[in-house]
């Protein structure tokens, strides 16, 4: 067994769905009037903070993310996990995939950067991001477009393009149905699919600002990355095209597979993507 093996497992047979001591949900005010919240735990001053973005359509809470936050908060470093709004004042639950969708990726882009200039403000004079699926590619857009100097490496896990892909549902049909109806004016509603959701009911726009980050237009936006970047898969994980992989290997991020592992690195394979995660933070090999 592994150094801190044993300690990463007794941390994550805690059971989720309770507060962290020393938690505290902030409120932030995003720029059209409406409230974005995030829970942000102190560590130690010395260290990184440590923001942890969640995937598509999820929560701080979901497990990958909790379970990551408890450990990366229990070796002192300070945590701030932000739930997305998602057009939803101060969103506390998952979105089921047969809601509206009017957001757009452009709008996560937006808050992740408040909540990044907020965690500046507390003085954090270093900044690192982790991002899980969905998570990590507002983080990778974010970091190629507007990142805050203060940011000093990102770690993006089970990092994939949306588009048509396995386990994925949008299909080229989908995109061009989407262009149609803005090329007519029509921004209404339409029934696409996105991701893991078969219906996904979403103006063709908020739509597209999604389906649009293809694996091409992915690998341009690694390439402008200028921060340290870590891509962290699971070796099992089905949404991992050769075409990506090739693309991630080809970009300048360092890319670690934890072997076996799939798309939400579950059950022991959990404990490996933290061991994985652990040195990236604190420079120890």
């Amino acid at each position: 067994m592994k150094r801190g093996r044993t300690w990463w497992m007794l941390l994550l047979l805690l059971p989720l769905g309770m507060s962290p001591l020393h938690a505290e949900v902030i409120p932030q005010k995003l720029g059209t009037g409406v409230t974005a919240t995030a829970e942000y735990r102190p560590g130690d001053p010395g260290r990184p903070a440590v923001l942890i973005l969640h995937g598509f359509l999820q929560t701080r809470d979901f497990s990958t993310v909790r379970r990551l936050a408890d450990a990366v908060h229990d070796r002192g470093f300070s945590v701030l996990t932000p739930t997305l709004r998602l057009g939803i004042d101060a969103r506390a639950q998952s979105l089921p995939c047969e809601a509206i969708h009017t957001h757009t990726m452009d709008q996560s882009v937006d808050e992740l950067a408040q909540w990044v200039t907020w965690l500046a403000d507390q003085g954090h004079a270093r900044i690192v991001l982790i991002g899980h699926s969905s998570g990590s590619t507002t983080e990778a857009i974010y970091l190629a477009t507007r990142a805050h100097p203060k940011v000093t490496q990102a770690i993006l896990l089970s990092l994939v393009p949306f588009g048509p892909g396995p386990l994925l549902f949008e299909t080229e049909a989908h995109a061009a149905a989407a262009r149609q109806a803005l090329a007519r004016g029509a921004d209404t509603l339409g029934t696409y699919a996105l991701a893991y959701c078969r219906r996904y009911p979403a103006p063709p726009a908020s739509f597209l600002s999604y389906y649009d980050w293809s694996r091409t237009r992915m690998a341009e936006v690694l390439a402008e990355i200028e921060v340290p970047l870590h891509v962290v898969i699971g070796g099992g994980d089905q949404r991992m095209t050769a075409p990506w992989m090739a693309a991630l290997r080809d970009s300048p991020a360092e890319v670690m597979v934890v072997e076996g592992a799939n798309h939400f690195f579950h059950d022991m394979h959990e404990f490996d993507m933290l061991e994985t995660v652990e040195p990236l933070l604190t420079g120890t090999p």
